[in-house]
């Protein structure tokens, strides 16, 4: 049996990831790379990703239950044909896939998904709770590949150099500095994200009668999967960092009134539903 063959016997015992996202395998597994793409790589390890994907596959079961046109996160996507551009896109569809579920988790209903339209301003969701109407723009952190998003390293002088990919001709061992250390660029990152995606919140709801609220999913990408096969492990996130670059972030863009329609931010930060950071919190 060939390893495509193992991957595809392995989707196969997936009924829900087979129907939405089994024909995004398929064109996975014509590109190089496949044994370490994202979802390929999982269904190829077998019995040690059961977990991971069982988890993806109740979102998916609850999705096509509770969310209308659900369907339409999985076929709106034109993928490329290299084997990173692929993966991200990918991480993309999967950062929708965790939006609708946490705002399940988090007791909206009536969750929809929007399609998108040419030459309109859209959002990716439409949800309600608590007899208000939001919506909801999902985007991702990225894979800290620019040179102003990279992690912020110090050296250790007097020590082996140590082969980091990407720095060259370095003498020390290189450490990457975490939380307060690397805040400036958790804070520049979340604010690219507030400023990229705003506009398409506000025009939304400008023209919506019953939307006035709008909510920014950022996910971190690692949102099913094991993350050092898909992102750099340098992009350090932990909880108290994201919520301390959230709080930083969220009083500096109320000072102005060009985000009266943005009222929570959640950015997701491993696999796991309960350690998504939401800022302010939903029971304020």
């Amino acid at each position: 049996m060939t390893l495509k063959d193992k991957i595809m016997q392995y989707l196969s015992e997936y009924d829900s990831i087979e129907k939405y996202l089994g024909n995004i395998v398929r064109q996975r597994l014509e590109i190089e790379g496949y044994t370490r793409g994202m979802l390929t790589a999982s269904l190829l390890d077998g019995e040690s990703s059961k977990s991971d994907l069982k988890r993806l596959e109740g979102a998916l079961q609850l999705g096509k239950v509770l969310c209308a046109d659900f369907q339409s996160i999985f076929q709106e996507r034109k993928l490329p044909n290299k084997d990173i551009a692929i993966d991200v896109e990918i991480i993309n569809i999967l950062a929708e896939v965790k939006a609708f579920e946490i705002l399940h988790e988090h007791s909206f209903r009536a969750i929809t998904k929007i399609k998108r339209k040419k030459d309109a301003k859209t959002v990716d969701f439409i949800a309600k709770k608590d007899m208000q109407d939001y919506a909801i723009e999902v985007t991702r952190l990225g894979l800290a590949q620019a040179d102003r998003k990279k992690p912020v390293y110090m050296v250790r002088d007097k020590l082996p150099a140590h082969n980091i990919p990407g720095i060259r001709n370095l003498v020390g061992e290189f450490v990457i500095l975490s939380g307060k250390d690397n805040m400036p660029r958790i804070r520049e990152t979340i604010n690219d994200a507030i400023e990229s995606k705003y506009r398409q919140i506000k025009e939304f709801c400008q023209n919506q009668h019953s939307l006035t609220k709008g909510i920014l999913f950022i996910s971190s990408g690692r949102d099913y999967f094991v993350a050092n096969r898909y992102a750099r492990n340098e992009f350090e996130l932990s909880p108290k960092a994201v919520k301390e670059a959230l709080k930083h972030e969220w009083e500096s863009i109320k000072q102005h009134n060009t985000y009266e329609n943005l009222h929570h931010i959640i950015v997701t930060i491993c696999k796991d539903l309960k350690k998504a950071i939401i800022y302010p919190s939903f029971e304020i």
